[in-house]
């Protein structure tokens, strides 16, 4: 489990190509056909391709987790030997010369590959790993689902192959689910579970609690086998532990030369062999056969082994504690022979006694002599088993017979036939058991009922390993959201009802996944988290119930001729679907706004009110932004976009007041809606009333309409979709995409630094205190270095109604420039200036966006003196060149786009200081500044590009203003060479005008845009203080030398610090 879960972690990262590029989601419609994938993988949807694999592996060693379906087909070729269908390949044929490698898959979904074809050719494979003359690899597989290889006239069905023409490498096989293969053909044929052959194996522990079969039917002459589990090749270990069922099955209408085998190691060396059967391991033809084993560290029976033979004649059999059970060619019990039974330890330390049933003849009769038992079985009357093991052949009625209530815990019971059947009004209660059976084929049921009534509760961790089929009578099953099923449900006659899942209190379920069909039970109640998959059918129901939880009805968003999805497990049942507070959720699989789910048979209504299912919204999808609407006769379900940002259900959308908005927290409602994924049950100790920032969703609402209106709302597919995550982590990520849209974008924060780079340049000019006398000039130049740090920072607790984290948004702006200056002394009092300069700025913004700038400044000043007063006046013209990298990301998104635009920027600026003589060489200069920016920046259009959230804006013009008031205190001295100053500046600003000038946006689609939308402006601080240091060197020579830092700062969240050093002449 613990790597279950690191694997689910690392795949993460693999998300967005998995459903972007899959599910072309929401609006399209599109199915998910056959791909070539060359990164780790992860499939919640449908993926088929009608002639091709499902999902060809590119790249080596692909981590791969499918919770949906994956579907590979290969159909008649009239030529060629091209003819592989697998739900899962990486095939390197002989002209390819490299090896095969597949790395670790968890599968809780269905997966098959299916091969057609007339001829000699044609293999089907649920999951292949396949080099013809190289080395082949499978990592750890970890099965809960379903695993099929199929092919009809074609020679090989496996559902997992891993094949090399030297050596293989595979890890540990953990099943609980089904591995099934299975050929039907008129040539050699071989149909297996699980297939592993080279000449070197590796081979790590297969660990079996569910199904693995293999069956081959052949229409001809030839010969064919059916295998379990397949290995060839010499073996350094083989380790297998089996609480499931094994099976192989082999069939020839023409002869008897066929094997039928459960577990097959033909021709092999073994080096070592470690075999514990708990379950059932069976074929037609030997329950095991292995040719050449050097060692045995245990080869041991607890539970059932069956076939014509156990072993082959000279083979070991494994020592029994169990029961063996010898047939003839079509599968009829010869004899039994129960071992010792007793006490066994199990490899987790766990301990359970080995209970063997009673023979019987075939006249019914107990015996204990060989050959004459054809029968055997336990009667239950009221007992309560523990940490058992049961054996028996189940043929007539079950290998434990109920006849009263009985409890089952933590124990497997293996029928041959039948595992369990209930007498009249019999009664069970199994909690963490596994029930094995099914006969030679897999087809008889392994949980049967009499005619009377029956119930069946199955409870826990417990796996069904075949069918149920409880016959006549009104019976009840009931099967807790824990339990695996391996097989279809049949409620039989009379009128029946099956409980799926259970209600909890503040509890979080795991998913039920119905994986099989579902018939004759009248009666269907839902509880907890349970899901429908597209390849199964249920028939029969009159009435289904959704009591709590969600029931997900996953679609084949195949379209009918008539424009409507037919594809879905409800399709083609007659009868009522109605809810008591569950929710029946959408499993939409590609499908977006403007499909039609035709419900078929199934009508939803309510049992009082007519307009129940329209006035609440307990019909979902599995997204967060598409809404489910029920036609008028309730036969069709209408696929829409939700209108706004859909908070969690039960959080009310907060009412808009821009007077300024008001934040009163928000009564819960009396009666919560359950969301799509989190706990099913309100939270024991619920949270305190939810505060939400209206007016923040407005802003972000009006992000999201836009892209709604855009048609891009396909884009969030991996954002938005249910699956894989809960209902407030999907909102939390799209909220924190449209958050960064609005709150920390660069077509904003543009504004605010040409105006920082026009205050650089204005600083660096009221620097220059040294003024030529009448004819005299002074030429200057200045290298300028500027670092800017912004922070827009807010904890993310309750920001939006729940805790999302800290939202802060962090700006850094390098700035590395120059500055030239002329200027003439018109007399010993005024001069006037020309001003040359130009910058680059580096714009990084937390979350990778960025922005270069490039800026050329023109400028004029005048300075004159009026008694102990200063005077500076000045005017400039700045062009910038802007190329801005746009990008936004949440866990499961991420966008990147941008677009190259200008801006045109003025500042005027006039500064009066008055000196005053402190002492010999001190000056004191009170200062007053008041400067003026004009900022223009063009419209910015990104271009539409597909699969990318895009946009433009409209041309944005900003006007401030700043006072700034201080003080320099100035320090004179007079060197044998010069004069050189020491200027100290505190001064405090004053900011006035546009501080946060919003941009208007509008989301880029491919056939329109959307809607306006509104970009908040970057902030430029009311009040910030400025204190610099400078000195000026003028020599005697006329040379100047310039340096000075200075900082301007605010509170919390902006620092600018800027240096500068600069050489100068006075002619």
């Amino acid at each position: 489990m613990k790597e279950i879960k690191l694997l689910k972690r690392a795949l993460k990262k693999r998300k967005r190509f998995t459903l972007q590029i899959l599910v072309a989601f929401l609006i399209t419609g599109n199915i998910g056909y056959g791909i070539d994938i060359s990164e780790d993988f992860i499939n919640e949807t449908i993926i088929k391709e009608d002639n091709q694999t499902g999902l060809f592996l590119k790249a080596d060693n692909l981590n791969i987790i499918n919770n949906g379906v994956l579907l590979g087909n290969k159909f008649s070729f009239p030529s060629g030997w091209d003819t592989w269908g697998s739900g899962i390949e990486d095939h390197k044929s002989s002209g390819d010369g490299t090896s095969s490698s597949i790395g670790n898959i968890i599968n809780s979904g269905f997966i098959k590959g299916y091969s057609q074809y007339n001829a000699y050719s044609g293999v089907g494979n649920g999951i292949s790993s396949f080099s013809s003359n190289q080395n082949s690899s499978l990592g750890n597989l970890d099965n809960n689902g379903v695993i099929i290889g199929e092919t009809l006239n074609a020679p090989g069905g496996n559902g997992i192959e891993v094949y090399a023409g030297k050596n293989i490498q595979t890890g540990n096989v953990k099943n609980k689910g089904t591995i099934k293969g299975i050929t039907d053909g008129n040539s050699t044929t071989s149909g297996n579970g699980i297939r592993i052959e080279g000449k070197l194996n590796n081979i790590g522990k297969i660990k079996n609690e569910g199904l693995i079969s293999g069956f081959s039917y052949l229409d001809g002459t030839l010969w064919g086998e059916g295998n379990g589990i397949y290995i060839r090749g010499e073996t350094s270990l083989i380790s297998i532990d089996n609480k499931g069922t094994i099976s192989g099955y082999a069939f020839n209408k023409y002869n008897n030369s066929n094997k039928g085998t459960g577990i097959a190691i033909p021709y092999s060396k073994i080096n070592d062999l470690k075999l514990n059967n708990y379950g059932i391991i069976k074929g037609n033809k030997n329950a095991l056969t292995y040719n050449d084993i050097t060692y045995i560290s245990y080869n041991n029976n607890y539970g059932i082994l069956a076939g014509k033979d156990i072993v082959d004649s000279g083979q070991v059999k494994p020592s029994n504690l169990g029961a063996e059970i010898l047939i003839d060619s079509i599968g009829n019990i010869t004899n039994i022979e129960n071992g010792l039974g007793g006490e066994v330890t199990l490899e987790d330390g766990t301990k359970k006694l080995v209970l063997n049933g009673q023979r019987y003849d075939k006249d019914g009769y107990e015996t204990n002599i060989d050959n004459q038992a054809k029968e055997s079985y336990i009667t239950a009357n009221g007992n309560s088993y523990e940490n058992n093991i049961i054996n028996g052949a189940g043929i007539n009625k079950g290998a434990l017979v109920i006849q009263a209530g009985t409890s089952i815990s933590e124990s497997i019971v293996n029928g041959y036939n039948t595992a369990v059947y209930l007498e009249d009004n019999a009664q069970l209660t199994a909690t963490n058991t596994i029930f094995n059976g099914g006969g030679l084929k897999n087809d008889i049921a392994i949980i049967k009922g009499s005619i009377g009534d029956n119930v069946a509760n199955i409870l826990g961790t417990s796996i069904i390993n075949g069918a149920i089929d409880l016959g006549d009578g009104n019976d009840t099953l009931s099967i807790a959201n824990t339990v695996q099923i391996n097989g279809e449900l049949d409620g039989g006659s009379g009128n029946d009802i099956l409980n799926l899942g259970e209600m909890t209190a503040g509890k979080t379920m795991p998913n039920l996944n119905i994986l099989y069909n579902i018939s004759n039970f009248e009666n269907i109640n839902t509880n907890g988290n349970i899901t429908l998959f597209e390849t199964v059918k249920i028939t029969g129901a009159n009435d289904i119930t959704l009591e709590s939880g969600n029931l997900v009805l996953r679609v084949d968003p195949t379209v009918t001729i008539d424009g409507k999805v037919t594809g879905h497990a409800l399709y083609g049942n007659n009868g009522m679907l109605t809810s008591n507070g569950g929710n029946l959720v959408i499993g939409l699989n590609g499908l977006g706004e403007g499909a039609i789910i035709s419900m078929g048979g199934t009508t939803i209504t309510p049992d009082t009110n007519d307009n129940w299912w329209k006035d609440t919204d307990h019909i979902k999808t599995n997204s967060l932004v598409l809404d489910g609407k029920l036609s008028a006769d309730g036969k069709d379900i209408n696929i829409t976009v939700l209108e706004s940002i859909p908070l969690d259900p039960s959080i009310p959308i907060p009412p808009i007041d821009p007077q300024p908005p008001i934040n009163p927290p928000v009564d819960p409602p009396a009666k919560p809606e359950p969301p799509i994924n989190p706990p099913v049950d309100p939270p024991v100790n619920p949270q305190p009333p939810i505060t939400i920032n209206s007016l923040l969703y407005e802003k972000l609402n009006k992000i999201y309409q836009s892209i709604v209106s855009a048609g891009e709302i396909e884009n969030l597919a991996n954002t938005t979709l249910l699956e894989d995550k809960t209902y407030t982590e999907s909102l939390g990520g799209l909220l924190t995409i449209l958050d960064q849209m609005y709150a920390n974008n660069p077509y904003t924060y543009t504004v605010k630094s040409s105006r920082d780079s026009l205050k650089l340049f204005e600083d660096n000019i009221s620097y220059l205190t040294i003024k030529p006398k009448k004819d005299e000039m002074i030429v200057q130049g200045k290298a300028i270095y500027t670092g800017v740090k912004s922070d827009n920072g807010a904890y993310g607790k309750n920001y939006y109604g729940f805790d999302t984290g800290h939202r802060n948004y962090k700006t850094t702006t390098n700035t590395v420039g120059g500055l030239a200056t002329f200027e003439y002394g018109l007399s010993d009092k005024t001069s006037v200036g020309f001003v040359l300069g130009g910058n680059n700025q580096d714009i990084n913004f937390k979350g990778s966006s960025k922005i270069k700038g490039n800026s050329l400044y023109l400028g004029a000043f005048t300075k004159t003196d009026i008694n102990n007063f200063k005077f500076m006046g000045g005017v400039g013209y700045q062009y910038t060149s802007a190329d801005a990298d746009r990008k936004v990301s949440n866990r499961y998104d991420s966008f990147s786009t941008g677009d190259k635009y200008d801006i045109n920027s003025l500042n005027a600026f006039m500064e009066a200081k008055y000196v005053y003589s402190a002492e010999q060489d001190w000056t004191v200069e009170p200062k007053v500044r008041l400067s003026y920016y004009y900022i223009e920046q063009d419209k910015v259009n990104e271009g539409y590009t597909p699969g990318q959230i895009s946009m433009r804006t409209d041309k944005i013009n900003s006007n401030t203003a700043d006072v700034e008031v201080g003080v320099d205190f100035i320090k004179s001295s007079y060197l044998n060479n010069g004069k050189l100053k020491n200027i100290l500046s505190l001064g405090v600003i004053n900011t006035i005008g546009d501080k946060s000038k919003e941009l208007n946006g509008y989301i880029l689609g491919k056939e329109k845009d959307g809607k306006k939308f509104d970009i908040q402006g970057t902030e430029l601080p009311k009040t910030s203080g400025k204190v610099s240091l400078n000195i000026e060197y003028e020599k005697t020579n006329g040379l100047i030398y310039t340096a000075g830092v200075s900082l301007e700062f605010a509170k919390d969240y902006n620092r600018n610090i800027n240096a500068t050093v600069g050489i100068g002449y006075k002619f």
